[in-house]
C-alpha cells in the first residue's frame, strides 16, 4: 500500500484556493475539486499554510481510500480553453424589451446592462455556495463536539 500512496501522492492534482469570507477571519481554502471540492479541502491563515494541510487531508484520505479499496482517479489535464467573449443568447421578446429598458433607465448599453447583472448575480451566488460549504463544516464541527461531550 505504501508504494501506491507514495505513487497518488506525488499526483498534480489542480488546486482552487480562495480567501476566506471575512466572518471567518483572515486565511485561505485550498481545495481539489477534482477528487471532491468539500472533502479535499483545508483551510489556513496562508495560501501555503492552507496547501500544507491540503496535502495532509489529501494524505489521510488517500490513507483511507486505499485501506477501503475505493478507487482514486488520476488527474485530468485540461486543456485551456479560448474565449472570445462572445456568445449568441435567445430569449423570449418581452424579456428583451425589459432589459433594454432597465439599460435605457440605467443610462447603459444593453451589453454593459447585461454584463453588469450578470456579474452582480453570478458573485452572489459564488459566495453564496462559498458560505454554504462553511456552514455544512460549522455543523460538522458541531455534531462531533456534541458527540465528544456525550
Amino acid at each position: 500500500m505504501r508504494s501506491e500512496l507514495e505513487y497518488y501522492m506525488k499526483l498534480e492534482y489542480p488546486c482552487e484556493i480562495t480567501p476566506l469570507p471575512t466572518e471567518l477571519g483572515p486565511g485561505y481554502e485550498a481545495c481539489i475539486p477534482q477528487l471532491g471540492r468539500y472533502a479535499f479541502a483545508a483551510t489556513g491563515k496562508t495560501v501555503e499554510e492552507a496547501l500544507r494541510n491540503l496535502e495532509t487531508r489529501k494524505k489521510k484520505l488517500f490513507e483511507k481510500y486505499l485501506e477501503e479499496g475505493i478507487s482514486i482517479p488520476e488527474p485530468k489535464l485540461e486543456k485551456p480553453q479560448a474565449y472570445s467573449g462572445k456568445f449568441a443568447l435567445r430569449m423570449p421578446v418581452e424579456l428583451h424589451k425589459e432589459l433594454a429598458e432597465g439599460a435605457k433607465a440605467s443610462r447603459m448599453s444593453l451589453n454593459s446592462y447585461l454584463i453588469y447583472l450578470l456579474t452582480k448575480y453570478h458573485g452572489r451566488e459564488v459566495y453564496l455556495r462559498q458560505f454554504e460549504r462553511i456552514l455544512k463544516r460549522v455543523e460538522n464541527l458541531e455534531k462531533r463536539l456534541i458527540k465528544d461531550f456525550d
